[in-house]
């Protein structure tokens, strides 16, 4: 199976602009209606996206969180927790970035985190794009797709 870069780095250009506003915007609204549940749950949010193709809203966090809110059931749960591989959460630029869908997700449960890791212990930093599969949807590993050193 050949993997094609392009598409996932089109992807990943919209994980790289900020909207904090929009973000505010939607996590105020989601607190609103589950009755603050996000405020006792997620802090330090980093993004969020509906791009799975259903009426899910997934957000991010500079720890390693990804979480869910299901706005059908008004409740909110962790997705995936990336936070024992994610380092320099505490740093301006560095944490769980961003999260972006597989155009083929429905069948294939791929998703992308753009997030700052180290290869092995007591490495160098590096940004990394990493695929996971929801395990919802199909099964397979994890992979880095892309990866730069930040150390120098």
């Amino acid at each position: 199976m050949r993997f094609h870069l392009a598409p996932v780095l089109g992807c990943l250009a919209g994980l790289l602009i900020a909207q904090p506003a929009a973000a505010a915007v939607i996590i105020s609204t989601v607190n609103t209606t589950s009755g603050g549940i996000l405020a006792n749950q997620l802090t330090s949010i980093t993004g969020n996206t509906h791009l799975a193709g259903d009426s899910r809203l997934f957000l991010t966090t500079k720890s390693g969180r990804i979480g869910v809110y299901q706005p059908t059931t008004d409740s909110f749960s962790t997705f995936l927790d990336l936070s024992s591989s994610v380092v320099g959460a505490s740093s301006n630029e560095l944490g769980l970035l961003g999260l972006t869908f597989d155009p083929g997700y429905a069948t294939n449960g791929y998703l992308y985190a753009y997030l700052t890791t180290r290869s092995t212990p007591n490495g160098p930093v590096e940004a990394q794009v990493q695929r996971f599969v929801d395990p919802a949807i199909a099964s397979g590993p994890s992979s880095t797709i892309w990866s730069m050193n930040l150390d120098g």
